[in-house]
């Protein structure tokens, strides 16, 4: 089992533990075949990590296990997929925005999950 961002999950992923939203609704059960569709409604609930069944990729991709995932962290794969910023004071703001509510999504299903 591994802990990947959402982001980075891939249809035919297999789900390693059930994901809730924020109320506690199953979303998608454990074993779950990902695919485009519901990893478009993952997003939409706002579930920023899942848990795959998987040992074969690189540690690189895997989110930390130990929730050491932090703004640097996030800011980071933020520019990497979508580039610099240059000297737009609205994006730079946007994006920090951005990153703080995904670092705060990312700590509320890390409690779920140990929970």
């Amino acid at each position: 089992m591994r802990r990947l961002s959402l982001v980075e999950a891939q249809p035919d992923m297999i789900l390693a533990s059930d994901i809730v939203n924020d109320q506690q609704m199953l979303l998608l059960k454990k074993g779950a075949a990902l695919n485009d569709k519901n990893i478009k409604m993952l997003k939409s609930w706002g579930v920023a990590v899942v848990e795959i069944e998987s040992e074969s990729d690189s540690a690189s991709d895997t989110v930390p296990s130990d929730g050491g995932m932090d703004g640097d962290d996030i800011a980071k794969r933020i520019e990497e997929r979508f580039g610099p910023l240059g000297d737009d004071e609205v994006m730079r703001e946007i994006r920090r925005v951005a990153t703080d509510i995904i670092v705060n999504r990312f700590h509320q299903q890390d409690a779920v999950n140990a929970g």
